[in-house]
């Protein structure tokens, strides 16, 4: 349950203060959190909820479609006195303006552990969703965008499962960095990346030795050089993941999780912490450019902040038709939002592969083949 959950988390950072410095570091909750870890990724859910992704402008705001979208940050003072800001926001989808938003400011002597990121911020982000919820209900957020990995994580369960579970919300992991596990290594990821640069895909689905899709590599946009790691969280599939993160992005983190990250960067600065205030950032090339919108969200509690802030709403990706070259070396077909990672079996069958928006799909004869599939 969710409180017995609570009252390890509390219990692993008392042991954490209390631990004898003769003992190995960290040695002892260490064990204790990876069998957390497995318990709680029993409760993981990797399929899709019932809500679509609206594909026309007339289905933006209606029942059933995606309507919100949130994400989380936590910014912690340089001056490592522990001190940090947690941030949360909920935009509009796909308009991507906001609607709510709330931080909460403390001290956190439990340091950052690879692998156990969850343990040290689930506990300062889980308030701030679940008073919204109690306080508005109605901005819940169908699906919250996170600064950390999902499945793609050595356990098979990284910060965005975790708090997917806790919240019981779906979520998406994003990645700045890589964990390596199952043969997806750096050197791996290496060899995909002259295929974001080159414009030939956008999205490379991550396969591990096993042959188990671990999450996809994403270039956020035609400026990102840098590229990010998709990963599922819970209640929700890895395309699905891909697609909303994908029509997310204006700058290479996605907007989600670039206004909590602006908004606790910029609480931090104010305290008077070390870190400066995220500077306004340039258009991307691929953003169409609109009247901004300036929105004013005046969250519910004296701990939230009221807040203005401009953005510019994401246009939608242009439709392409790219043909297919039937001469490879292997018989194996990966799709990719935005693009296609050619190896295509030769065959007269596999026609075309047509790109709308952020959905690739091919035809081979009577079969449709999506994200990930490989034939």
């Amino acid at each position: 349950s969710t409180q017995s959950t609570w009252g390890f988390i509390v219990r692993g950072m008392s042991q954490h203060r209390d631990r004898s410095r003769s003992r190995s570091p960290h040695q002892s909750i260490l064990t204790a959190w990876r069998q957390e870890q497995i318990a709680m990724r029993d409760r993981m859910i990797s399929h899709d909820e019932p809500w679509q992704l609206p594909m026309h402008d007339d289905e933006y705001g209606r029942d059933g479609f995606l309507r919100l979208v949130g994400g989380v940050d936590i910014t912690f003072n340089k001056s490592n006195d522990g001190s940090y800001v947690a941030s949360y926001c909920v935009l509009s989808y796909p308009k991507l303006e906001l609607v709510y938003e709330n931080h909460s400011t403390g001290v956190c002597d439990l340091p950052y552990i690879p692998g156990f990121l969850a343990f040290r911020e689930a506990p300062l982000l889980l308030p701030l969703i679940q008073q919204q919820q109690r306080e508005l209900p109605h901005v819940t957020p169908q699906i919250i965008l996170v600064d950390g990995n999902g499945i793609l994580h050595p356990a098979g369960f990284g910060f965005a499962c975790h708090l997917g579970v806790l919240a019981d919300i779906p979520t998406i992991g994003v990645g700045k960095k890589l964990h390596v596990i199952d043969g997806v290594t750096h050197d791996y990821v290496a060899t995909l990346r002259p295929q974001l640069e080159s414009g030939s895909a956008r999205c490379i689905p991550l396969v591990g030795t096993s042959g188990k899709i671990w999450g996809a590599l994403c270039r956020a946009t035609l400026d990102s050089v840098v590229p990010i790691f998709v990963s599922t969280g819970h209640r929700v599939s890895l395309e699905r993941a891909v697609q909303i993160v994908c029509q997310c992005c204006i700058y290479r983190v996605p907007e989600p999780i670039r206004q909590a990250d602006k908004r606790s960067r910029n609480a931090i600065y104010q305290n008077g912490g070390s870190k400066q205030p995220q500077q306004q950032q340039k258009s991307p090339k691929r953003a169409t450019q609109r009247s901004p919108r300036t929105v004013t969200s005046t969250p519910p509690t004296s701990s939230s902040t009221t807040s203005t802030t401009t953005t510019t709403p994401l246009p939608p990706l242009p439709t392409q038709v790219a043909s297919v070259n039937p001469v490879v070396d292997s018989p194996v077909l990966v799709i990719s939002p935005g693009g296609l990672q050619r190896n295509v079996p030769e065959t007269p069958a596999c026609s075309k592969v047509v790109v709308f928006g952020s959905n690739a799909i091919a035809t081979i004869g009577p079969s449709v083949l999506r994200f990930g599939d490989v034939v």
